[in-house]
């Protein structure tokens, strides 16, 4: 309970001082973004996810995640079955989000959803070198609901 109020406490004062702005380090306001996406007790969602790096760029995936679990992995443009392992869920990508903050190559160009706080976009290429740096896409994410 304790953190909950320190979280909802961080997010109002960030809020009202317009965390979007250059005035806050990117730490602060992952922290923020993350509470928020806490706040909305979502665990049953689908969301498209893109990944592109300077050698790879697998298509992109409707990932289904169920109990804060990945459950399938399906390519958008074919409706082909992926597997499963090491796809991400949004608190993964808010991990992705922490290290990329954290590297010592640059600092990343982080999106977030305005209305539920998860990270929309993380691109890397314009602070590292040309090969090294990745981009990635969360879109349309879903809320699930599961029929009991």
């Amino acid at each position: 309970m304790r953190q909950i109020c320190r979280a909802v406490m961080l997010m109002l004062l960030v809020v009202s001082c317009e965390s979007t702005g250059p005035l806050f380090s990117p730490e602060v306001r992952l922290a923020v973004q993350q509470a928020q996406w806490r706040q909305q007790g979502i665990h049953d969602y689908n969301f498209d996810y893109a990944f592109s790096g300077a050698w790879v760029a697998p298509p992109p995936v409707r990932i289904v995640v169920i109990a804060d679990t990945v459950r399938s992995a399906t390519v958008i443009a074919t409706g082909a079955q992926r597997p499963i392992a090491g796809m991400p869920t949004i608190d993964s990508v808010f991990a992705i989000v922490g290290q990329s903050i954290h590297s010592v190559m640059g600092q990343p160009v982080i999106e977030y959803d305005s209305k539920l706080g998860y990270p929309t976009s993380i691109n890397t290429v314009s602070s590292l070198p040309p090969d090294a740096g990745f981009v990635i896409s969360v879109r349309n994410l879903l809320q699930v609901a599961l029929i009991q």
